[in-house]
């Protein structure tokens, strides 16, 4: 029984190693994730419990202003799966992306590409949601990772709630390679299927 138990603990291990995203139960989200609020959404509340982030906003706004992130480090030209569960009860818009960061340079290299005003770049994941389901729903879609502009920066997964107006749930984000794009799958289209 325990040799079945271990050999269970490191194919989860392995498999946990093939997500980019490397802490997708939010259990180290104050050192992994980290939170983008603006002034106008100090008030509102989130937690990071039971490997699900949740949380309820009462107006919305600019995207960026209610977000988090993460680093992820995708291969440019490679083609990945990206997954969410969410369970959403509210209207407007969420918007997922991998984009260039300056969070995680040292203060200098940071201070100095903040002060060149370099846009952020859209690094091949696009997931744009404007319809929801109350109860939990899979979300995936597959993209191909672009090349970094600013090779000093690093590269993120960025989920932006600024737009959304409402009660949201998020668990199990991960970005996954594959070698290929599927047949009859076109790339950024969203599908989704209900899940428990």
């Amino acid at each position: 029984m325990r040799f079945l138990l271990l050999v269970l603990f490191i194919l989860s291990s392995a498999h946990a190693k093939d997500n980019l995203i490397s802490d997708p139960s939010f259990k180290k989200y104050k050192t992994e994730w980290w939170m983008g609020i603006a002034q106008e959404y100090r008030d509102y509340k989130y937690t990071f419990k039971r490997k699900v982030f949740k949380t309820e906003l009462k107006h919305s706004s600019s995207p960026h202003y209610f977000s988090f992130a993460t680093l992820v480090e995708p291969e440019v030209g490679s083609w990945y799966k990206f997954t969410i569960d969410l369970k959403c009860q509210g209207e407007g818009m969420i918007y997922m992306h991998t984009v260039n960061t300056v969070q995680g340079l040292d203060k200098k290299t940071r201070a100095a590409e903040i002060a060149k005003r370099q846009k952020q770049h859209n690094l091949g994941l696009r997931f744009k949601l404007e319809s929801f389901e109350k109860d939990w729903v899979q979300y995936t879609c597959y993209f191909k990772a672009k090349q970094n502009p600013y090779s000093v920066q690093n590269e993120a997964f960025h989920i932006m709630l600024g737009s959304y107006m409402g009660e949201i749930e998020i668990k199990n984000p991960s970005i996954e390679k594959v070698e290929k794009l599927p047949q009859g799958t076109k790339e950024s289209i969203v599908s989704m299927i209900a899940i428990k």
